[in-house]
């Protein structure tokens, strides 16, 4: 493996180096005809706006939006906690509650489906595009993070 892409902030320096980095927010998916986000023609809500909202979340945010949601003083009611983005979406399209995922603001998640962003920098989460460190890597390894650094995707060259 020359590359990696994680959705965490990469401390590991003596093994990667970091290569570029970029932040997404939570979203908010919800179904268009759902009774618990109102359209107001934001395209952010507050985590507030969440209390009482049955909600499914991927694995790996459920600690810091559980933590985030307990300072603001609820505790969020959590239906599922999944592995994937996918089926935590899937559980929105059923219109079983809204999901919360990372998302950057390129998605886009199909007919019937709206999505705002959680307005907290609490809950911004950094991704990393790392490679291991004194490895040269192969021409198609090369080729691959130009075209990353090429992207409008908000990705930051750190080497």
């Amino acid at each position: 493996t020359e590359i990696g892409i994680a959705r965490a902030p990469w401390v590991n320096g003596d093994v990667f180096d970091n290569v570029y980095e970029a932040c997404d927010s939570l979203m908010v998916v919800y179904p268009s005809d759902n009774p618990w986000i109102v359209d107001n023609g934001s395209n952010t809500l507050l985590v507030s706006e969440l209390c009482n909202v049955p909600l499914n979340l991927t694995r790996g945010f459920l600690t810091k939006f559980k933590s985030v949601c307990a300072d603001i003083g609820f505790e969020p009611y959590i239906q599922s906690v999944n592995t994937t983005k996918t089926s935590t979406i899937i559980w929105a399209k059923k219109g079983l509650g809204v999901a919360i995922v990372p998302m950057s603001k390129e998605e886009i998640f199909g007919e019937g489906l709206c999505s705002k962003f959680i307005d907290s920098n609490q809950l911004r989460i950094k991704k990393t595009i790392v490679t291991v460190k004194n490895r040269e890597l192969s021409s198609v390894a090369k080729l691959f993070l130009e075209y990353c650094g090429e992207l409008r995707l908000g990705w930051k060259k750190i080497l």
